[in-house]
């Protein structure tokens, strides 16, 4: 009963962050409509019957009870275009097609800059966030399929190795050092570590993962030592304590949590013996584990992984802080081509790689509920820039393909006749709903895979 509920309030909560985009991204159409002389006659955030709707200057104002997507509706638009035109000059087709192209393109530059803003009232006022430090675990094993290669290992990288920089990019702590490799799946990577005070370059390629994330399988320091028992679990029947680490499983001893977690997916439900340390005593406890989803768990809360701390983002003044609002968007947009680009690779899983509506809302939710207002406002850019992007695709249905149906009127000096522009859009739907069966097919792929 707990999982549904935390799984409504994430839908909850993933649908009112979607909100924010779709109200942003349609204001956009609606005051570029409004500056270039096109009478709006609807607004609308969410579909169906309206849960509230009035009328305000002949524009009909609603949030729909169907809470995905939105609308901007212009005069002379309709589904049917003969029908809908009236031949007002303050209708979508009446005015020049130079005033068409800015208010379709108004949308995805609004969701720019959005997250502009965000990046740059972050850039201002920075925000803190928790890591591990840049102290590195190379890995022999791995906990599934997912990363069968060893970079790290194969490279030279030892466990100990302080991970100081990447192309040239200093890493401070364990989350800058997953960014770096992340996005960067399938690269030479020029990796400075310092190992006993000195200092050592190794050249690192980078794997690529189901997801379309680059990784060199290493790890923190992560001791098992419990920080809390969770009630009525079997670490709890079997009598650990907080503060309790855990040496070996089974007489196979455990330097850390990645160690741990090997040995007791190997063990599964059968009865494991813990070799524990508790105020210096060394005892041994026998357990049951249970299954949870793919994995094995005994039922207890880790302390956080050695050297964790709280680090600070830089602070830019004023104009700083709008240019690296600009910088940060600039990174991101890389990212997403890189991203794009990962997709063709064959060892990327689409059903991981590709996120629809359905996961979309509820990672959003997740992230809203979990992370701090600076990692959520932050993820806010990122989908935002993503939404931009999708609207932008030369898509019939699609804010991209009327830029271009505009762009190439305003090429050829002639209006296209409405019996072409009603085919084109009736492909360009027919593209749109295909692709909206993919990628919903993908997130309930992904889900009940999960």
């Amino acid at each position: 009963m707990g999982n549904v509920i935390d799984i409504v309030i994430y839908i909850i909560y993933g649908l009112f962050s979607l909100g924010i985009l779709v109200f942003v991204h349609e204001m956009g159409h609606f005051i570029a409509g409004k500056l270039t002389g096109i009478r709006v006659t609807g607004f609308s955030i969410g579909f169906g019957r309206g849960i509230i709707s009035f009328d305000h200057k002949g524009t009909n104002y609603k949030l729909g009870w169907i809470p995905i997507g939105g609308y901007c509706r212009f005069a002379g638009e309709g589904e049917d275009l003969s029908d809908d035109r009236k031949g007002e000059p303050d209708e979508m087709y009446e005015r020049p097609a130079w005033a068409r192209l800015i208010t379709v393109s108004a949308g995805a530059i609004f969701n720019f800059i959005f997250a502009i803003v965000i990046f740059s009232f972050i850039s201002y006022f920075g925000y803190s966030y928790k890591s591990p430090g840049n102290k590195i675990v190379v890995l022999n094993k791995t906990l599934n399929s997912s990363g069968k290669q060893f970079p790290a290992l194969a490279a030279g990288l030892k466990t100990g190795d302080r991970l100081i920089s990447i192309n040239g990019v200093k890493t401070p702590n364990f989350k800058k050092i997953v960014e770096n490799v992340a996005y960067n799946p399938l690269k030479n990577l020029k990796i400075k570590v310092n190992r006993n005070g000195k200092i050592k370059t190794f050249n690192v390629m980078t794997a690529i993962r189901s997801d379309g994330s680059g990784y060199i399988n290493i790890t923190y320091d992560y001791p098992v030592i419990i920080n809390n028992v969770i009630k009525g679990k079997p670490a709890d029947k079997a009598g650990l304590k907080k503060g309790d680490e855990v040496i070996s499983i089974n007489n196979k001893k455990i330097v850390f949590y990645h160690h741990f977690k090997i040995l007791l997916n190997k063990n599964k439900t059968s009865r494991a013996l813990l070799t524990i340390k508790r105020k210096g005593e060394i005892r041994k406890i026998y357990i049951k584990p249970y299954k949870y989803k793919k994995s094995y768990m005994l039922g207890f809360v880790l302390k956080l992984p050695r050297e964790t701390k709280k680090y600070y983002t830089k602070k830019f003044g004023i104009f700083g802080s709008i240019g690296n609002g600009f910088v940060m968007f600039g990174d991101t947009i890389k990212k997403f081509v890189k991203g794009i680009k990962s997709l063709f690779n064959k060892e990327v899983d689409k059903t991981k790689a590709i996120a629809g509506p359905v996961r979309v809302v509820l990672i959003s939710g997740t992230v809203m509920r979990q992370s701090s207002f600076s990692q959520y406002i932050i993820f806010l850019a990122y989908i935002s820039i993503m939404l931009g992007i999708m609207n932008l695709l030369p898509i019939p249905a699609v804010d991209g393909g009327h830029i271009v149906l505009n762009a190439v009127e305003m090429i050829r000096r002639k209006r296209m006749s409405f019996r072409i522009l009603q085919r084109i859009q009736m492909v360009g739907l027919a593209i749109l709903v295909s692709l909206m069966v993919m990628v919903l097919y993908l997130d309930i792929v992904n889900l009940i895979s999960k």
